[in-house]
C-alpha cells in the first residue's frame, strides 16, 4: 500500500514516532512518505491509500490572544486549516499525537487530528496512539510506537 505519513513537530518527537512508523510498515511491505504538515496540501490527501497525520500537542493564542491549550501544532493547525470544506470520504487515515500527562489537557493534538479526519468525511483505521512524555520515558515510548505501527499494519492488511 502507499501510505503518506504527515506530521507536525516542535521538538523532534513527532517525527521521530513517525520514522519508526514508517520504518515498521515499510518492514511490512508498504510504500510511506513522510512529508511535514508546512509541506503539505490537500493534494497530499487525495492519491495515497492511506495517510497518517502526526502531531504533538500545544498551546496557541486565538483570534482574541487568550491561550487555548490541548491544540495542534502551529503547522498542522495551518494545515487542518487548509482543509476546511474538503471532504475525502473514501480515504483512509490514522491517528497519533503526543502529549504530556501533567498538562491539563493530554494529547489534545489526537483529539483535533480525529475532529479534522470527521470534517473531511475520512475513515479512520484503528485506534488513535496517544503518547505521553515521549522524551521522559523514550525507550517504552519508541516499543510502544512500533507495536501501533504494527497493529494498524495488521489492520491494514485486513482492509
Amino acid at each position: 500500500m502507499n501510505i503518506r505519513l504527515i506530521y507536525a513537530t516542535n521538538s523532534g518527537g513527532s517525527q521521530e514516532a513517525g520514522k519508526i512508523i514508517s520504518d515498521v510498515l515499510t518492514s511490512a511491505g508498504h510504500v510511506v512518505t513522510l512529508k511535514r504538515a508546512n509541506e503539505a496540501s490537500a493534494e497530499d490527501l487525495a492519491t495515497p491509500d492511506v495517510v497518517i497525520l502526526g502531531s504533538c500537542t500545544w498551546e496557541r493564542l486565538d483570534e482574541k490572544k487568550q491561550l487555548l491549550e490541548g491544540q495542534l501544532q502551529e503547522h498542522m493547525f495551518a494545515f487542518a486549516q487548509s482543509l476546511a470544506g474538503k471532504t475525502f470520504p473514501q480515504q483512509r487515515f490514522a491517528v497519533y499525537g503526543l502529549g504530556d500527562s501533567s498538562y491539563t489537557i493530554f494529547c489534545g493534538a489526537a483529539d483535533r487530528l480525529e475532529e479534522l479526519v470527521a470534517s473531511v468525511q475520512g475513515q479512520q483505521v484503528g485506534p488513535t496512539l496517544r503518547v505521553d512524555g515521549f522524551f521522559f520515558h523514550l525507550d517504552e515510548n519508541q516499543q510502544k510506537v512500533r507495536a501501533w505501527a504494527e497493529g494498524l499494519g495488521k489492520a491494514l492488511k485486513k482492509a
